[in-house]
């Protein structure tokens, strides 16, 4: 890890950046969510009201009609007999099926092209028509304000207007942070971390060899494999981890002690820290006779 974060501390500022793109991401789907909300939950304009009633009728004399005809009544007879046409009845049964309109393409209204932001400015809790329209003006509109106060009055049939709750925003993190984070196994991250990991590295070509480096050493040590070390000192002797390289090349034998046996010094570490309680409790208070009267007490 330190050798990790030495990397880090010389590529701070990748760190800010990595950062920023994270929150970038984030704002992006808030607002995303937040446009989709309020479009699922927009109720049908009168025009569309109006076009799907009038399908309701046709789809209704569609059935009747079938059904006419299929009690053996002539195409005459069924459209005198539901004010039809006879072309439209012989149109019918040549579809075989309800035949759709085709829908007609809506007018192009200059607010149009401003509506994806008067959503998103909506969604953050602004409902003031006019400081809607105001702000437009400042962006190229040249629209009437009356535009922008009907699509609100149509926004607040809706629902009224609260701000939508954002994803909350990473902090950029210190270098041993970050250090944690790229180290750590894939699983265990949040998702802000492995956008942060993912954007850092594809920032910094030093810190994800660093990082990749280190990982292949933890895995050697995690899963047992000495048979690999000796090729990843010989690979990762040029690069950024030469310095941490070079100095398990000075104490190659210790390391591969380790890597091979099983015993470790972790039980030796445990005595020798409550030692250690045991003196600095007692300094300047007591001698070495009642330390050692501690020490086996506590050991018995």
């Amino acid at each position: 890890m330190e050798a990790v974060q030495r990397v880090l501390e010389r590529e701070r500022k990748q760190l800010l950046r990595a950062t920023a793109i994270v929150n970038e991401q984030l704002a992006a789907v808030t607002v995303e969510l937040a446009s989709s909300s309020i479009a699922s939950s927009r109720p049908p304009s009168r025009a569309e009201q109006s076009s799907q009633q009038k399908r309701s009728q046709r789809l209704a004399s569609y059935r009747e009609a079938m059904r006419l005809r299929q009690t053996g009544l002539t195409q005459e007879e069924v459209a005198r007999k539901l004010s039809l046409s006879t072309r439209t009845i012989r149109r019918w049964e040549q579809a075989g099926q309800f035949p759709e309109r085709a829908p007609v393409p809506p007018r192009r209204k200059q607010i149009d092209r401003w509506v994806p932001y008067l959503e998103r400015r909506w969604s953050e809790g602004r409902s003031n028509a006019l400081a809607l329209w105001q702000e437009l003006r400042q962006l190229g509109y040249r629209g009437s304000r009356g535009a922008v106060q009907r699509w609100a009055t149509g926004q607040r049939q809706i629902a009224p207007p609260q701000r939508v709750s954002c994803r909350p925003r990473l902090v950029s993190p210190s270098p041993r942070q970050a250090t944690w984070w790229l180290l750590q196994e894939p699983a265990a991250r949040e998702e802000n971390q492995s956008v942060f990991v993912r954007a850092l590295e594809q920032l910094s070509p030093a810190i994800a060899q660093a990082a990749q480096q280190a990982r292949e050493f933890v895995s050697l040590f995690r899963d047992r494999r000495p048979h690999l070390f000796s090729q990843w000192l010989k690979r990762n002797q040029a690069g950024e981890l030469r310095s941490f390289v070079k100095s398990l090349l000075q104490d190659e034998a210790a390391v591969r002690c380790a890597l091979t046996l099983p015993w470790s010094n972790g039980q030796v570490e445990g005595h020798v820290h409550r030692l250690k309680m045991l003196k600095r409790q007692m300094f300047g208070r007591a001698n070495f006779d009642l330390l050692k009267q501690r020490v086996l007490y506590v050991a018995a």
